[in-house]
């Protein structure tokens, strides 16, 4: 599958999901798992893998946890409820997998993806504010989710306008204008996680940037990360003052009362996607209510409380495991990291704040979103990259046309030693060079003591090296 056409499925994916009920309809989850299918399927059997692969140390971990996700809901009571989580962490893993496979090219093709995205969904949420509702949902129908996803999308895109990674200015204008309407509608929901998730992610953003930008950047970046938190700051403040919500603290009684699931199960936990069903008998009282029972809840509000009561506490060792192993390959490679790097970095320490304060586990398009970057910080080349297979008329005329690009890149840089080399250039005749490295081995490029080495156009990173070696 060629990086192009990978990355795009990957784009397309993140884009279906964040549609009706942020994947969670009937609709919008069977579109989503068809195509996420066929681009799984198209990248496995039909084309050729991708030069890169799921780093060892975070993979082990999610599989280990998705075995026990498996075993626990083997022995749930409602096992179509399981079934459908099961679907989900499949779902998850696919994504990484194939973002993880030609970064370079999702690199390129994520960013206007989710400036698009961030934009249409910001303004969506404005509009219904300004249409009487108090706290619009855009397509998400929980406005917490939402302003979750809207806030790693501004975290994500503001890490590009400040990196060393220079952007042409029709990119830089694109994600400028897309931040805008992101942060105004997270401030629009008045989200108190999404706020904390703000807060991290421009933390992790200023440390992870701050030391590669000069100092008129540093400073620029340092008034971007205080105006974003003040946004939401501000929407939090603005929501409790127009909004009289006398159950505003009522979730820290849900995460002690969910506590006491996870303790109450705590191998394979209540099983997936069993809560709900679990939760009445972990309902408390409300004094202040006009029944005692009246509120009930159905989520434990917090992802880390989710992780070890629906699978247990090994399972919950396992997830944290994967993030912490994900961690440590950014930091040996923080100062190697792309820009694009750093911002996924930086939405993805977002998205991991406001989990310890709300279930953004149960909306699939904050999961495939968190997948997509986490595909792209988890990638290393493969040890065994693919070998091209022969793709006609047209893959053998990008080959010729490679061949010539390398033929040039020999003669430019071993311009002075090529009469030793090629008895064309001894005469001065740079036409019989040319004719002379490129009559070689016709796969290899190998002629007459100098053989190139392949170069794979769709790689990520810098410009490929051409370097020759003898033919032996």
């Amino acid at each position: 599958m060629s990086a192009r056409l990978r990355a795009f499925a990957v784009v397309a994916v993140v884009a279906v999901s964040t549609l009706g009920e942020g994947g969670a309809t009937a609709g919008s989850a069977l579109a989503t798992h068809v195509l996420l299918a066929v681009a799984v399927a198209a990248a496995a059997f039909v084309f050729s893998p991708g030069t890169h692969v799921p780093a060892r140390e975070p993979a082990a971990a999610w599989l280990a946890f998705a075995v026990l996700a498996a075993v626990s809901a083997s022995l749930a009571p409602y096992a179509y409820a399981a079934w459908l989580v099961l679907i989900e962490i499949l779902a998850f893993s696919s994504v990484v997998w194939l973002a993880s496979g030609d970064p370079g090219a999702l690199r390129r093709q994520l960013v206007p993806g989710v400036a698009i995205l961030a934009f249409l969904h910001g303004c969506v949420a404005v509009a219904q504010r300004v249409s009487g509702n108090s706290r619009p949902p855009s397509t998400f129908l929980n406005p917490n989710h939402l302003a979750a996803w809207l806030a790693a999308a501004a975290v994500f895109l503001l890490a590009g306008l400040f990196g060393r990674d220079v952007p042409s200015r029709t990119a830089r204008v694109r994600d400028g204008v897309a931040v805008v309407p992101a942060l105004a509608g997270v401030f629009v929901t008045g989200s108190r996680g999404a706020l904390l998730g703000l807060a991290a992610g421009a933390v992790a953003l200023a440390a992870l940037t701050l030391p590669v930008l000069s100092g008129r950047a540093r400073r620029r970046l340092l008034a971007a990360v205080a105006a974003i938190v003040l946004i939401g700051v501000l929407g939090v403040m603005f929501r409790f003052r127009s909004d009289d919500d006398p159950y505003r603290f009522y979730r820290t009684r849900i995460w002690r009362a969910s506590l006491g699931a996870a303790i109450g199960a705590p191998w394979l936990g209540v099983g997936p996607g069993q809560f709900a069903a679990a939760a009445p008998n972990l309902n408390f009282a409300l004094p202040e209510a006009p029944l005692n029972y009246e509120r009930g809840f159905t989520t434990p509000h917090s992802d880390v409380l989710r992780a070890v009561g629906e699978f247990g506490f090994p399972a919950g060792v396992a997830v944290l495991a994967a993030v912490l192993f994900l961690a440590l390959g950014v930091a040996r490679r923080r100062l190697e990291l792309s820009d694009v790097e750093r911002a996924a970095t930086a939405a993805l320490a977002a998205l991991l704040a406001q989990a310890l304060v709300d279930d953004l586990s149960s909306r699939p398009a904050i999961m495939i979103l968190a997948a997509a970057f986490s595909g792209l910080l988890v990638a290393r080349r493969s040890e065994h990259p693919p070998v091209p297979a022969p793709g006609g008329p047209r893959q053998a005329a990008r080959l010729r046309a490679g061949h010539r690009e390398h033929v040039d890149a020999v003669i430019e840089r071993q311009h002075g030693d090529l009469e030793l080399a090629v008895p064309g250039m001894a005469a001065g005749n740079e036409i019989g060079a040319r004719n002379e490295l490129a009559v070689g081995d016709h796969h290899t490029g190998c002629g007459p003591g100098e053989q190139l080495a392949p170069v794979d156009a769709d790689a990520d990173g810098p410009a490929p090296v051409v370097r020759t070696e003898s033919c032996g």
